[in-house]
């Protein structure tokens, strides 16, 4: 008589189960590194939903942009073209007086200087008015002002040499966590200024130049010691100049490196 075969034991040692879960900590591992190497704001993993869940015949693109420091409403990134409409505009002495009659039609004497030389313009936008505290990301409310000044720089560009942009901070406290550097917020609130002037407003990339100072440059009888103080010494300036000695200096010594 034929003995009867046992059903095969089912292997109960899950050895299968360790696989598995080095797959999935691999495949986690892969997607925390794709996410630290770029990141999304809202408005870009909506168009992504939309884009997955729409049903439509026709083709879909989804254009993602690594998030700068200036990501522009293109409704509010248009430069008017103010100096073109409504000012007759021949040089640096024509713009100057554009700027000065803008700040004091808006009531902005306390936040907005402006200075005139012999070649060369100079402002001084005070403490926050660009930007948050600690944040090098343009404010919206205030880029009515800063189209303004650039449209008027572009207008007379091609008289100009440098338009350099001076980013100053003040003094943080000293704590190693502190979530900024003054030295870098001052070079990243200035290259901010320059990248909108370069990419929103249309002047030539060759004229413009930033600089950040940290805290290293106090106004005239300032320090950091005060809250007053501080607040005085935060600032962005801009030096529009129909001169380049720094250019000019420079072209010397590659003349030199080459002969």
């Amino acid at each position: 008589m034929a003995r009867k075969r046992k059903p095969m034991e089912s292997d109960s040692s899950g050895t299968w189960l360790n696989t598995y879960a080095d797959m999935v900590t691999l495949m986690l591992t892969f997607f925390i590194l794709l996410f630290s190497m770029s990141t999304i704001d809202s408005t870009k993993f909506n168009m992504i939903v939309k884009a997955f869940s729409e049903s439509t015949s026709k083709d879909m693109i989804v254009i993602l942009g690594r998030e700068g420091p200036n990501d522009y409403d293109a409704a509010t990134a248009q430069g008017p073209d103010v100096f073109e409409e409504d000012v007759e505009v021949k040089d640096l002495t024509d713009i100057f007086m554009a700027i000065s009659d803008y700040i004091e039609q808006n009531n902005m004497q306390d936040s907005v200087r402006i200075s005139q030389g012999d070649g060369f313009i100079f402002i001084q936008f005070m403490d926050n008015l660009l930007f948050e505290p600690n944040s090098a990301r343009l404010k919206s409310s205030d880029l009515d002002l800063l189209n303004f000044v650039g449209m008027g720089i572009k207008s007379v560009q091609d008289q100009l040499k440098l338009v350099r942009i001076d980013g100053h901070t003040a003094a943080i406290p000293e704590d190693p966590d502190y979530p900024v550097s003054d030295r870098l917020l001052s070079s990243e609130r200035a290259n901010s200024v320059l990248m909108y002037f370069e990419d929103v407003i249309g002047i030539r990339p060759e004229l413009l130049v930033q600089m950040g100072y940290g805290k290293q440059v106090p106004l005239p009888g300032n320090t950091n010691s005060t809250d007053e103080e501080r607040s005085k010494n935060r600032r962005v300036e801009i030096y529009i100049s129909t001169e380049n000695d720094l250019r000019e200096q420079l072209d010397n010594i590659y003349e030199k490196l080459v002969e």
